[in-house]
């Protein structure tokens, strides 16, 4: 759960999918527990796709309705709504397990 100084929806997105989480436990440092450590200097280098318009609209508008009522179909669509924006290939997707 992340506490944004931001309306993006779409960041929201993206920073709650499991290509972020995926992504995370790679480059940000662990703490003692087992979690990571999100610093400063590694989110400003995350790398955030720069989605169509209209994919933009649609993960907006999957996040606006899982804010309302969240489902786990409607965390797997906005799952997989982030992997599309950011075009991976197959054997991209294959390394997320």
């Amino acid at each position: 759960m992340w506490i944004l100084p931001s309306q993006d929806r779409f960041l929201l997105a993206v920073l709650n999918s499991p290509l972020y989480g995926w992504y995370a436990q790679r480059r940000f440092p662990p703490a003692l527990n087992g979690s990571i450590r999100p610093k400063l200097e590694y989110i400003t280098a995350l790398p955030i796709a720069t989605p169509t318009t209209g994919a933009r609209a649609a993960i907006t508008a999957l996040v606006e309705r899982c804010l309302a009522a969240p489902t786990p179909e409607l965390e797997a669509a906005i799952a997989a709504a982030v992997l599309e924006a950011y075009e991976l290939s197959p054997s991209e997707r294959r390394l997320l397990g």
